[in-house]
């Protein structure tokens, strides 16, 4: 889903210099994120740069516009087929395809796994 600006937006600016499509620029009252360069960084990044930057929390999903993290690379190695800079989908620059790292247990539960209750262990082992 590309990104938005809301009415909270301060103008200070902060986005534009930070989107590696240049897709943000200054409306009448408050900044812009055009909807068709917006990649949410996909093949830069792994977090969105605007999001990254902005001071009031202005830069929220576009809910009326569901796109694959696929089609956003894809859509990014469009924007930059002339430009010299070549989106990459790793690790580092993917939302989805980040290093897991931890056990199975704190990418799900976000926590480390709770240990086994050793007196439950020691009864089942004297069985």
């Amino acid at each position: 889903m590309p990104f938005m600006i809301n009415d909270g937006c301060i103008s200070c600016g902060a986005c534009e210099p930070v989107c590696p499509n240049g897709g943000i620029r200054k409306g009448k009252s408050a900044y812009i994120i055009d909807q068709d360069a917006c990649t949410e960084c996909v093949g830069f990044f792994n977090k969105q740069q605007c999001v990254v930057v902005c001071p009031m929390d202005s830069c929220i999903l576009n809910p009326s516009i569901v796109l694959t993290e696929e089609a956003l690379f894809e859509r990014a190695k469009a924007l930059h087929a002339h430009s010299g800079k070549h989106p990459t989908l790793t690790a580092q620059t993917s939302h989805l395809r980040a290093a897991a790292g931890g056990t199975w247990w704190e990418r799900l539960f976000g926590k480390k796994e709770p240990k086994a209750d050793s007196s439950l262990s020691s009864s089942v082992a004297e069985s």
